[in-house]
């Protein structure tokens, strides 16, 4: 049975993906052949009643394997806290079959990964009406799943049974007009629930951007959130930092080459020098350059509440690297940063390396700095703990 990795982290890097071949329900990772059947496979799962997880991926199920799985679901004995059927195809009588017993058993499923199968609308609802009656399902991965249009978006952050607190819709071609929505934007800016909501490599421009920022203004539950391989643009930058200065609830944001360049990153670290919540920030790619850089020191003096800032390829050079070594200095609070891909040179690393003799608390991470071999060990061991890194 195939590995699946797990989903883009916040605050890491995300999951390149080999080029993929779409149909108008799901994901199919490229391959256009049939899938194998996973029935005789999900069959023998299911008599393992010791397991606490169903896992499964790749293949295709008929009614032999789900009837399996619902009647384990059903049994009293059943122990199975997660389901992980990934990229797998099923006719609809299965989905309903899977999805009554979701709803209807006593058991203690938390987590439902269904990432890149293939769902028609009408399944969709299915599974959406399985969160609505069951809140013992805290974790949703419905990644490329899709499309993921406006109506089940907007179900989706309108849960308000207490369930599902992570939510995963990742690639999902969810798109301006889904979060325009006025049933999302209430749905997201009331849900008291969902602390975690991964929108990266969704078809979201700056006009969705404006009705997501409303929403996070008043949401006071949401604590992580990825926005990464979206086009946020200047425009909506700056809609999310209005946002950031009223949110007080999110903790982590992560937006991969999200595009807002110079102005956009300007924007976002004003607007974070007077949030007190937000501790984990992640922009690379977004080549915004030594002006904004110099913004993000000013982030680190005045903001003592960021641990972890990632500014992978933004086009940073040493003329920035003595404020950005001052900051370092100061900021203990500080965990990490991030600064691979970047133009800083040995005389960078260099003022880096004194920050961290004096600040014995971050990391700093250089790799792929037009840095030579031999300068790199130098500097490197002037650090103590490895806390330089610049390979």
């Amino acid at each position: 049975m195939p590995v699946v990795g797990s989903p883009t982290a916040i605050g890491a890097p995300p999951v390149t993906f080999a080029p993929i071949a779409f149909s108008p329900f799901g994901f199919d990772g490229g391959n256009q052949q049939p899938k194998p059947s996973g029935d005789s496979e999900l069959v023998k799962i299911c008599k393992n009643k010791a397991s606490d997880s169903i896992r499964l991926s790749d293949v295709s199920l008929t009614l032999e394997g789900i009837d399996a799985l619902a009647s384990r679901l059903k049994a009293d004995d059943c122990k199975v806290t997660s389901i992980h059927l990934r990229n797998v195809e099923m006719p609809r009588e299965c989905w309903v079959n899977l999805c009554d017993a979701l709803k209807t058993a006593q058991h203690t499923v938390t987590k439902l990964d269904l990432y890149g199968s293939k769902l028609a609308e009408s399944e969709l609802d299915l599974v959406v009406d399985v969160l609505s009656a069951n809140s013992n399902i805290k974790t949703v991965d419905l990644s490329r799943v899709h499309p993921i249009g406006a109506k089940p978006l907007s179900r989706l952050v309108n849960l308000r049974n207490g369930g599902v607190t992570e939510l995963r819709l990742q690639g999902c071609f969810i798109d301006d007009a889904s979060l325009s929505d006025p049933e999302f934007v209430s749905g997201l800016s009331g849900n008291k629930t969902l602390s975690l909501l991964v929108l990266s490599d969704n078809r979201i421009t700056h006009a969705g951007f404006k009705h997501l920022a409303e929403a996070l203004k008043s949401n006071t539950a949401l604590t992580n959130l990825d926005l990464s391989t979206v086009t946020i643009g200047v425009e909506g930058s700056m809609y999310l930092a209005e946002a950031l200065r009223q949110n007080a609830s999110l903790k982590q944001l992560h937006m991969y080459g999200a595009g807002g360049k110079t102005a956009g990153a300007i924007a976002i670290a004003e607007a974070l020098m007077s949030n007190s919540s937000l501790e984990r920030l992640g922009i690379p790619a977004w080549f915004a350059g030594d002006v904004a850089g110099k913004k993000f020191c000013e982030l680190l003096k005045n903001n003592k509440k960021i641990k972890y800032l990632d500014l992978r390829r933004n086009d940073f050079t040493d003329a920035i690297a003595a404020d950005l070594a001052e900051a370092i200095r100061e900021s203990h609070q500080l965990d990490s940063i991030e600064f691979e891909n970047n133009a800083f040179t040995a005389v960078g690393a260099k003022l880096f390396a004194e920050a961290l003799q004096v600040n014995p608390h971050t990391r700093v991470t250089m790799y792929g700095c037009p840095i030579q071999p031999q300068a790199k060990h130098k500097i490197s061991s002037s650090v103590e703990g490895n806390r330089l890194s610049l390979k």
